[in-house]
């Protein structure tokens, strides 16, 4: 008999946590983290959620800080649609502008180490834009192919228990001057490229939070240091913008629950004053410029090492009687894409 309460004492404790376990199976035993850095301090409190990242020494961070492991490759692959609608009133008129963009965006992570990454991103795609001013009723472009090249290294560390910095840098190099497209003196169509016409350099640091309540917090700043651009017009006549350097700052705040990790972005962005020299033309002087953003995201596993990441951002000015003499009667900016992501 003492053998039978020996086993019944078993079974009475083994028997809950079997079911349970199995009830659970997909939650606590395919455990692969939905962020890019992660501390193995948060392991006992902020339980990660199946999407594919990384190991324990490198789970749960903002997407924003995003990492994988050592020795491992992550690819993101994400069709773009953009729109843009601005018009503005200044002394010589009115002027509107509508844009469309649709982008095949590629970025690739390489884990040097569990704190250390390095990234390789680009995109190619086609813009479309029309618009009309009092000077020039049509203003339609239009322009295709690939957009600068961006190379960057990412390293993070503890700050303390509950939170961890980030730094690094991204190089932006541009292959080709940009060519404007839209139409020459003669009528013509010219197509232009997606190249910016100028290297650039962003230095950039954040630092996270892990709140209660299933919540990551977190900011970061970049700053953008720009190479005078080359660009050509239509016309085949050389321009060129003065730099424009600029500042950003964002606010991040992630939460996880059982249908996926939610997340977003507020961001603010100033660029500097510059102008623009044409060849045989007046120099032409551009004031400051604030931007605003909002970004919304899902992130989702569709199975072990891949998930998608749907998301949406909206940017417009706060100051719509500050640039360059015009005011801004409208100024939306917004782009939706749907990112997929595998780790290799």
């Amino acid at each position: 008999m003492r053998w039978f309460a020996v086993l019944a004492l078993v079974l009475s404790v083994w028997m809950p946590e079997l079911g349970r376990a199995q009830r659970y199976k997909f939650k606590y035993f395919v455990e692969i983290p939905p962020q890019h850095y992660v501390s193995p301090t948060y392991r006992s409190t902020f339980r990660s959620l199946s999407i594919p990242t990384q190991t324990n020494q490198n789970r749960e961070v903002l997407e924003a800080f995003r990492q994988p492991e050592k020795g491992r490759i992550q690819v993101d692959l994400a069709p773009v649609y953009g729109t843009a609608v601005i018009s503005s009133t200044g002394a010589d008129g009115s002027r509107r502008s509508v844009s469309e963009s649709r982008v095949l965006s590629f970025l690739t992570r390489y884990g040097l180490s569990d704190a250390t990454s390095v990234t390789f991103a680009t995109d190619y795609g086609w813009w479309e834009k029309s618009g009309a001013s009092l000077t020039n009723p049509d203003e339609a472009a239009s322009g295709s192919g690939l957009s600068d090249l961006r190379i960057g290294i990412l390293t993070n560390r503890e700050f303390s228990a509950r939170s961890k910095v980030f730094y690094g840098f991204e190089a932006g190099l541009s292959l080709s001057k940009k060519e404007e497209g839209g139409k020459s003196a003669n009528g013509t169509a010219v197509v232009g490229n997606r190249f910016s016409g100028g290297h650039s350099l962003s230095p950039a640091i954040g630092w996270q939070y892990k709140a209660e309540g299933n919540w990551l917090v977190g900011v970061r700043a970049d700053v953008t240091l720009r190479q005078e651009k080359r660009l050509v017009t239509a016309d085949n006549r050389e321009k060129s913008e003065s730099k424009r350097n600029s500042l950003a700052v964002a606010g991040l705040f992630e939460k996880k629950s059982d249908y996926g990790l939610f997340g977003g972005e507020i961001g603010h962005e100033w660029a500097e004053p510059y102008s623009v020299a044409a060849e045989g033309g007046p120099i032409e002087y551009r004031d400051s410029q604030n931007i605003l953003s909002l970004t919304v995201y899902w992130l989702k596993e569709v199975k072990k090492d891949l998930a998608i990441k749907p998301s949406f951002t909206y940017s417009t000015v706060p100051d719509r009687e500050h640039v360059a003499g015009y005011r801004f009667d409208q100024y939306d900016v917004m782009s939706l894409q749907v990112l997929m992501r595998m780790e290799l």
